[in-house]
């Protein structure tokens, strides 16, 4: 038995564990061109009667579970890719046993579907949120379970350069801003910590945060440790796709800069975070940092590196997640040299 006959399983298994979300008889986003729709109420792929194949009605791209994975991550059928990124694509369905289980929770919605927050309301909470030092001193912006969130995370020696580089700021106060339809205002006393998403472009286009409180529910279930913009009726923001950037990285992505030594890529909000106020703190400026969470890293593939790419390395954790992340990564750069770290700030 080879392991391509462990790997087969049902579509929608995949679908889940990318990060991207399966509508059942209505369809399921096409990996391969990622149109928006079929029509008002269907995805543009459709699956077989027994849900082990998929079918793009909009482009005509199809296969089993592993060709969906093969076009997500590497932009080709299984038996159109080269030898390496066909051991990426072994090494991403191996990483969680050998099993593609479906998530209990879509973390993400799938790359095409509509859409973003309204730039200009992402651009007011941004604007509205502070620095991150006053939280850590006294005065009235002092808060001490976000303090000893940072400390936690070991982000509180590094927290002038991430006020300086505007990579992260804190969340205003409940009732001092008005807050958007897609943020509620009870967000606002958990997920304080804030990011910038944007678009391969460099684009900015969402608001990620992370929790600096943990609550536990009534039932024994804890609230996310991070949250993306909720979306309101009628309408769906999606977040895959997006990335977090520092300077350096951004420039990278805009095509003002061409000229970068390294490009350092990181699992998760707080990974991220650490690596780019760190590299600031030492002057690093000739390193890009980059973030990515689930259903993201295959946004790697579209963004400007250049005519001589520089070597890329991956600071994802180890565990099979992060091994997972790692495949994810590899198979968005095939052409490029990709290296394995590790980082401290696990989300």
């Amino acid at each position: 038995m080879t392991w391509i006959d462990d790997a087969r399983c049902p579509v929608e298994a995949v679908v889940g564990r990318l990060g991207w979300e399966a509508l059942g008889r209505r369809g399921v986003p096409c990996p391969a061109c990622r149109a928006d729709k079929r029509d008002a109420r269907r995805l543009p792929a459709g699956l077989t009667a027994d849900g082990m194949g998929w079918r793009c009605f909009k482009c005509g791209a199809g296969g089993s579970s592993i060709d969906y994975v093969a076009f997500a991550l590497a932009g080709q059928g299984l038996t159109h890719l080269d030898p390496d990124r066909r051991r990426s694509i072994r090494a991403w369905f191996q990483a969680d046993g050998g099993t593609a289980r479906p998530k209990s929770t879509v973390l993400a919605s799938a790359p095409g579907l509509p859409g973003r927050p309204p730039r200009s309301e992402v651009q007011a909470l941004w604007d509205a949120s502070g620095p991150l030092a006053p939280v850590m001193a006294d005065g009235p912006a002092h808060d001490a379970d976000f303090t000893s969130f940072l400390v936690r995370k070991g982000l509180a020696p590094v927290v002038q350069q991430i006020d300086g580089g505007g990579l992260a700021r804190a969340t205003p106060d409940a009732n001092t801003f008005d807050w958007p339809c897609w943020w509620p205002r009870g967000w606002a006393r958990i997920w304080r910590l804030l990011v910038r998403g944007y678009e391969p472009s460099g684009d900015l286009a969402s608001l990620h945060a992370r929790g600096v409180i943990t609550l536990d529910l009534p039932n024994g279930d804890r609230l996310p440790k991070t949250v993306w913009p909720k979306s309101p009726p009628k309408q769906r923001y999606a977040a895959a796709g997006l990335l977090f950037a520092d300077e350096t990285a951004l420039a990278m992505m805009r095509g003002e800069r061409t000229q970068v030594a390294v490009v350092l890529v990181c699992e998760g909000l707080t990974s991220w975070l650490a690596a780019a106020a760190w590299s600031r703190r030492v002057g690093s400026t000739d390193h890009a940092v980059i973030g990515a969470c689930n259903g993201s890293f295959g946004a790697l593939r579209r963004i400007r590196w250049g005519a001589s790419p520089p070597p890329v390395v991956a600071l994802v954790d180890e565990d099979p997640t992060g091994d997972r992340y790692f495949a994810e990564i590899v198979a968005a750069l095939p052409d490029k040299r990709v290296h394995r770290g590790t980082v401290g700030g696990r989300e």
